[in-house]
């Protein structure tokens, strides 16, 4: 199965803290509330406007990258654009802003019932294959666009893999994406 999520139909609600707004990219199982026990993943992508305490997820880990802006400090650790950081979703964390207002994209993933990575990637023009192993994906196209399938995928555009074993990717221009698979653990 392959979908589209376009970045007009991402799902905004506030943090969990209530200092912000998110917009849900996919949260599995589909139905799950946030925050609650029955999610076991949600991605997602904020804007972050002012330094502020993370909100606090037991059972939980996280991945964070920053997507636009100069950068976060979280605790001791500088996240720069682009630059995957996990960490545990008890963990109190403080996220100072590096310079103005950030977006980053966001996975929080139950710890216990799946394993999860956060890769950036880019591929130059025309084309590559990509092969996934079992399990979901999503591929977030952050610059440029690509096709897949019948598929444009934007800038900010989110495409959702499961069960697909190859696709070709297809694009005018080097095009950097977020590449997050997730699998359940046995």
């Amino acid at each position: 199965m392959i979908e589209l999520i376009e970045a007009s139909d991402y799902k905004a609600m506030p943090w969990k803290n209530g200092l912000g707004t998110t917009a849900q990219i996919d949260i599995f199982p589909e139905r799950a509330a946030f925050p609650g026990d029955e999610f076991q993943w949600r991605l997602s992508s904020a804007k972050v406007a002012t330094s502020s305490e993370f909100s606090l997820f037991p059972k939980c880990d996280r991945w964070l990258m920053v997507w636009k802006g100069n950068g976060l400090r979280l605790n001791k650790n500088e996240l720069r654009p682009f630059s995957p950081f996990q960490f545990s979703g008890e963990e109190k964390i403080n996220a100072e802003l590096l310079n103005d207002e950030v977006v980053d994209i966001g996975l929080i993933y139950r710890r216990d019932l799946i394993f999860a990575e956060m890769k950036l990637e880019k591929f130059s023009a025309p084309s590559r294959t990509i092969h996934f192993d079992e399990g979901f994906h999503y591929i977030i196209c952050l610059e440029k666009s690509f096709k897949v399938a019948d598929y444009t995928v934007k800038e900010g555009d989110t495409l959702k893999i499961d069960e697909s074993p190859s696709l070709e990717f297809l694009a005018k221009d080097t095009a950097r994406y977020l590449h997050i698979s997730l699998k359940f653990k046995a």
